[in-house]
């Protein structure tokens, strides 16, 4: 039974016992008791309407790793004491170890107390922080009230970018162009040669200066190329990267952000692409634009209906010869394992990344993929990154 239920009884029994006894002591108890009854009620009321919180965090935007300070201060501005305050933060689970105990005090009149507390953040973000639940009850816990502050303050946790110092590309020096034997691939801004005019050559390539001066037709001969831009493919397949889950998909997006701010450091142009439901789209050549690939992926959510197998397929048949393509999922199937074999006849340049519990790879399809000249990474964990991506490797070349 509550406090409540036990004094009402009494109450009751009082004044039942004063009505047909008539006794005055009864009569003052009974009184006394409905008198503090209605006391309490009241206090509980105007302590409620008497509270003010002041939050604060430490700041506002941080990186996953980092630690977080969230200070409320609360205070109670009526004349009347607060007997017993019970307050409680809530707050996001993703953000990390969450699970703050309640905090119990008495607020004399015009009293702040306040309270801090602390947090790594293990996942990254965007939350919305500063609500505090405060259950005030009187003195005797007859009445209980409950207040809610809610503070929306934005809260920015970027995923960790761990510092990759080399990550080899296979088959050639991905700095610059390569040249190819494909007329689709002219350079235009690279002239290998000058000769006379033939039948049929484009007339978009005469030399008219040089024409005019030896008065007979010229055209310009360009060097052959294809642009060795890196496209990295990141699964996003809500079926395969489960979103309970949140190390998968963390530890997805710092690989791929990770090497992107890699590749940007080195001016290579770089097209992240996603499979989720509205498909993520971001591309930079340089580190002015490596902002926008942290804030997109810091809200990355699998949310795709399309296989990762049928989105690299895809991918891949709009892009150009001599591309690069890094494959970035949590495992290798025999689909999958296909598919990037079929971009290395067509002359890509595939690198593999698997992260995850499931990451491992067989040894026979571990040596396929290296003869083949499609090297491949294991990731267990985050803390990993770094030192899995930079080893070295031997391969085939196809």
């Amino acid at each position: 039974m509550t406090n409540r239920q036990i004094f009402l009884i009494g109450l009751i029994s009082a004044i039942l016992l004063a009505l047909f006894t008539g006794g005055q002591f009864i009569y003052f108890i009974a009184v006394t008791m409905l008198v503090v009854l209605v006391s309490s009620y009241f206090m509980v009321i105007w302590n409620s309407k008497n509270m003010y919180l002041f939050f604060n965090i430490s700041e506002e935007v941080l990186t996953v790793g980092d630690n977080l300070w969230i200070e409320y201060k609360l205070t109670n501005m009526s004349v009347l004491p607060a007997a017993y305050v019970l307050m409680t933060f809530v707050a996001s689970k993703k953000l990390g170890e969450m699970e703050f105990a309640s905090e119990t005090a008495y607020y004399g009149p015009y009293q702040m107390i306040t309270i801090r507390k602390n947090v790594t953040c293990k996942n990254r973000g965007f939350y919305t922080i500063g609500k505090l639940v405060v259950d005030i009850r009187d003195p005797l816990g007859l009445f209980e009230r409950r207040v809610v502050f809610d503070r929306a303050i934005d809260l920015t946790v970027y995923p960790k970018v761990h510092d990759i110092q080399n990550f080899n590309l296979p088959a050639k020096e991905f700095f610059g162009r390569i040249s190819v034997p494909m007329q689709t691939h002219e350079d235009f801004t690279s002239i290998k040669s000058i000769r006379e005019y033939r039948v049929g050559d484009n007339t978009k390539k005469i030399h008219w200066k040089l024409s005019s001066k030896m008065e007979k037709p010229f055209v310009k001969e360009f060097d052959l190329s294809a642009d060795t831009k890196v496209y990295m493919l990141v699964d996003g397949y809500k079926k395969t990267i489960n979103p309970e889950n949140l190390d998968l998909q963390d530890g997805l997006v710092e690989t791929a952000i990770s090497l992107a701010h890699y590749f940007l450091k080195h001016d290579v142009a770089v097209s992240l692409v996603c499979n989720t439901l509205k498909r993520l789209y971001i591309e930079g050549k340089d580190m002015e634009r490596f902002g926008l690939f942290l804030e997109e992926l810091t809200g990355f959510i699998p949310t795709g209906e399309q296989t990762f197998v049928e989105f690299v397929r895809g991918e891949t048949n709009k892009l150009y010869y001599g591309s690069t393509v890094i494959a970035v999922t949590d495992s290798l199937d025999e689909r999958l394992l296909y598919t990037l074999l079929g971009l290395r006849e067509k002359r890509f340049d595939v690198v593999l990344i698997l992260y995850g519990d499931e990451s491992g790879i067989m040894p026979a399809e571990y040596e396929i993929l290296k003869n083949r000249g499609i090297p491949s990474f294991c990731i267990e964990t985050r803390d990993d990154i770094s030192r899995k991506l930079e080893v070295s490797y031997e391969f085939k070349a196809f």
